[in-house]
């Protein structure tokens, strides 16, 4: 819920820059309303809703302190990003360890910029 108004934004803007000739010559075509969304719309949509894909992901992939507050002190449940701080100590910190989550933390990420 905390990133649909920024989705909705985004995506209305977006369909605003589609000209309105493309759904016309649809349906010149014969093209019923859903093969106007289907096959107009939604193809020339894609780079809009690749930008909300992604901006929805990092934004929910890098939620620390709602993870905090609603898992609360459970180290099962923990999050990644909630998990990693715990691996420093008072006693000393092991930096493969830390490194190695930091990267697994980043993986997803990678994978996501790559794809889209």
């Amino acid at each position: 819920a905390t990133a649909l108004p920024l989705s909705v934004v985004i995506l209305v803007q977006f369909m605003r820059t589609i000209p309105p000739e493309m759904e016309e010559a649809a349906r010149l075509d014969g093209a019923s309303t859903f093969a106007v969304l289907r096959h107009v719309y939604t193809p020339m949509c894609l780079p809009g809703i690749a930008t909300v894909l992604l901006l929805n992901f990092l934004t929910f992939w890098n939620e620390y302190l709602y993870s905090l507050v609603i898992i609360g002190p459970d180290p099962a449940q923990r999050t990644v990003q909630v998990a990693l701080p715990t691996l420093k100590s008072i006693t000393g910190t092991d930096y493969g360890v830390l490194t190695a989550g930091t990267v697994l933390t980043l993986v997803p990420v990678w994978l996501v910029y790559t794809l889209l």
